[in-house]
């Protein structure tokens, strides 16, 4: 299984979901092959790594970050079999680029029982209290979607 997480510069919502995701997923070893990656859908920060507050938040935690920025390509579309967005305007972004595979696309959100159709906060212009609300909200979410793979396979 192949995930992809989306936001809109790759450097604070997803760059955390991947790092949230894979750290969810291998603690279970029969996930530990799945492959999980995260992309902008803007090419802003393109090669640098996640935001020094997102960086913060994640050592606070025990996570570490080593992810570059990457923008989304079609390619992603047939690598990835699912790709999770963090809002609206991500979802719109992700779906004009291939409209044809928009099955694929979802709110990262969709996938947690808890926060159902909630948008991910971009907490890029905001201060160090956002990103660590980010973070919250997200490991909540990246523990459920693992609970519930963990229901199906």
């Amino acid at each position: 299984m192949n995930i992809l997480v989306i936001c809109l510069g790759n450097i604070c919502r997803s760059p955390m979901a991947e790092g949230l995701l894979l750290k969810h997923l291998h603690e279970d070893l029969k996930f530990s092959a799945w492959k999980v990656d995260s992309c902008g859908t803007s090419n802003y920060h393109q090669g640098e790594l996640a935001d020094p507050r997102m960086l913060s938040t994640a050592k606070k935690h025990g996570i570490k970050l080593t992810h570059r920025s990457r923008q989304l390509t079609v390619e992603d579309f047939d690598e990835f079999d699912y790709l999770w967005v963090m809002d609206e305007q991500n979802y719109l972004d992700v779906v004009s680029i291939c409209p044809s595979k928009k099955d694929k696309v979802d709110l990262i959100s969709n996938f947690s029982k808890s926060y159902k159709g909630q948008m991910i906060p971009d907490p890029y212009f905001g201060d160090q209290n956002g990103f660590d609300e980010v973070y919250k909200l997200l490991d909540h979410i990246c523990a459920e979607i693992v609970q519930g793979f963990n229901l199906k396979y």
